[in-house]
């Protein structure tokens, strides 16, 4: 649906759309479009570092669960 990578995505493309209408230079493109895939990355991962950040604050402060162990043995068949 809408993400921040949906916005991320469309704001590029959108700079990559204009940049190729005003300038011709087929090497000029190429470096610019470098540039913007780079940026494009940059912006993705300051967006999940961000979300991580943010999921972690709230498992540290938010209540705690208690989870069980695992058991030592492996069960085949359900007990009727």
């Amino acid at each position: 649906m809408f993400s921040p990578e949906f916005f991320i995505d469309t704001i590029q493309s959108a700079k990559r759309s204009v940049f190729h209408r005003v300038i011709k230079n087929q090497d000029l493109q190429r470096v610019a479009d470098r540039y913007l895939d780079a940026q494009t990355d940059f912006a993705k991962m300051i967006v999940l570092n961000a979300i991580d950040l943010a999921k972690y604050s709230l498992d540290q402060y938010g209540p705690k669960k208690e989870r069980a162990s695992q058991a030592p043995y492996k069960v085949e068949k359900e007990a009727q």
